[in-house]
């Protein structure tokens, strides 16, 4: 199994106390929440023995997370002690993986099952996480992900090499795993003129290509892309930074 941990955390205060924003209200850029909210990605990969895919926090996941606005809202979760803030972190790509090499044939031990705790992604996954300062708890930090696939493979009834490609809803999700497919050494020389397929959206319709025998020289890519971030405090013991944990697992199966 491996597994990687996730930490999203404040780098800096969530509030300027100098600052005449006192309670980080919507304000733009240079002021307030804009000026003093910076995020960061950062994370360790435990790698399997058997290490068939490369997992990753992409290189510039933490570029431009500084200067980030924030929509603040009160009275959320149904109390009016509750303050919502809005970070403006859409579209960060926090994870992706691909196989180091191809697969000769189809076959167990090549299908890797992203999870947030006990619930795989199949397409979109949302929840929420403690969001702590120090060892204390300060809050909630509410999340949506996606996920994106893409596979390359020899396909034996047609002698044709192919790359599918998952469509979601979310266009940019997808189209993002193809070039973590190709990060794979040689790949542009082992699959060179394939035609591209497209796959209906879910990561499940994806997985059927490593595993249909009328298949081989399989190799496959996920890119998890973070879609949404929500921090949810109490109006009374607002903190001055936070950290949260997300615990995402890999498995092969």
């Amino acid at each position: 199994m491996k597994k990687i941990l996730l930490v999203l955390a404040s780098a800096s205060a969530l509030i300027l106390s100098a600052s005449a924003f006192a309670t980080f209200e919507d304000a733009p850029k240079g002021y307030a929440a804009g000026a003093s909210l910076k995020v960061k990605i950062s994370g360790a990969v435990i790698p399997p023995a058997v290490p068939t895919w490369m997992w990753r926090i992409p290189e510039g996941a933490n570029a431009g997370l500084a200067d980030l606005d924030v929509h603040t809202t009160r009275g959320v979760l149904g109390s009016s002690n509750k303050i919502s803030y809005d970070i403006e972190i859409k579209n960060r790509s926090i994870l992706e993986g691909y196989m180091k090499i191809p697969a000769a044939y189809t076959g167990a031990g090549l299908v890797p099952v992203v999870a947030i705790g006990s619930s795989s992604i199949a397409q979109y996954i949302g929840g929420k996480i403690p969001a702590m300062n120090g060892g204390s708890q300060v809050g909630e930090l509410q999340f949506l992900l996606g996920v994106g696939a893409a596979t390359a493979y020899l396909n034996k009834n047609t002698n044709k090499l192919e790359v599918t490609e998952l469509k979601c809803s979310d266009q940019r999700v997808s189209s993002l795993a193809v070039p973590v497919l190709k990060k794979q050494e040689g790949f542009d020389i082992t699959y060179a003129g394939a035609t591209s397929v497209c796959l209906p959206s879910d990561v499940r319709t994806a997985d059927n290509a490593m595993v249909n025998s009328s298949y081989r020289m399989i190799s496959a890519a996920r890119h998890v892309e973070l879609l949404s971030l929500k921090l949810i405090v109490d109006d009374s013991t607002r903190p001055t930074a936070w950290s949260a944990t997300l615990p995402i697992t890999i498995t092969l199966k």
